[in-house]
């Protein structure tokens, strides 16, 4: 393994590093099984990654009702996604390691989520789907959560064109009781969707609704501004696009941006 690599690697498991360092500090003397873990704990975190990975093989076949498990398949899971690059094969640890979690909502919400990103990264957009709607079954998601798992599932639909199902996960989180920011978030989200729909006047209301709440987000207000300007120049409402656009400067997250979108105004309205 190259050292970039080994670096790279070294950085994403830095927090994991320090919780399992402190795990291990924990342990217990005399427990065999406990020391078994401890070994391939401590060789994931020193970068020994087959040492990791023989070590925590054989405490799944050797405790096949231990307390370390789902430590023992996840960890496995972080060699084959992030050391050995096989996301089929981490796919399976997963999904293997569902199995023993099936009363777990916190680990089974976790496992799930991952799995389903990686579904929808390797375009398998129907799998991918039916995790997440697994996800959606677990009623104690918090509900940032929840909004999180909606929009991602919506985007792995539209990527399927799949946009009747889309739409229909982000009207359904629409229509549900959320919390303000939540709520501006997913209206925001809906909008956009309605706008490459190709549902100008669906779109408009609620890109409107959401950059005039000046209590949302400034990242929220600014996307729908932004958003709303381009809908307005299509409809050749200049006037107002440039209003909105001017009124981004200070939310926008990229000057320069604005500033590029005004002289197209100025430059198509001579």
């Amino acid at each position: 393994m190259s050292f970039q690599r080994r670096f790279l690697i070294g950085i994403a498991f830095a927090g994991l590093s320090l919780l399992l360092l402190g795990q291990a500090g924990c342990r217990e003397k005399g427990d065999v099984e406990t020391s078994s873990v401890v070994a391939a704990r401590t060789a994931f975190i020193e970068g020994e990654y087959l040492r990791a990975e023989e070590g925590y093989e054989t405490y799944l076949q050797s405790y096949p009702n231990g307390k370390y498990r789902l430590e023992a398949w996840e960890r496995l899971a972080d060699i084959s996604q992030y050391v050995r690059n096989a996301p089929a094969k981490t796919i399976k640890l997963l999904e293997s390691s569902l199995l023993e979690y099936g009363g777990d909502p916190e680990s089974v919400s976790r496992i799930l989520l991952r799995a389903a990103r990686m579904r929808t990264a390797l375009k398998e957009y129907d799998k991918a789907g039916g995790l997440y709607a697994k996800l959606l079954e677990i009623a104690a998601l918090p509900q940032a959560l929840r909004v999180d798992i909606v929009l991602e599932y919506a985007h792995s639909r539209l990527e399927a064109h799949d946009e009747a199902r889309a739409l229909a996960l982000v009207q359904q989180a629409a229509a549900t009781p959320l919390a303000p920011e939540l709520a501006a978030r997913v209206s925001l989200e809906l909008g956009l969707l309605r706008l490459r729909l190709g549902q100008q006047f669906e779109a408009e209301s609620l890109l409107r609704e959401v950059y005039a709440k000046t209590d949302s987000p400034q990242a929220l207000r600014a996307r729908a501004g932004f958003a709303l300007a381009s809908l307005l120049q299509e409809k050749r409402e200049t006037g107002e696009a440039v209003k909105i656009l001017e009124s981004l400067r200070t939310l926008y997250p990229n000057p320069q941006v604005i500033e590029e979108q005004l002289k197209a105004l100025e430059s198509n309205s001579k």
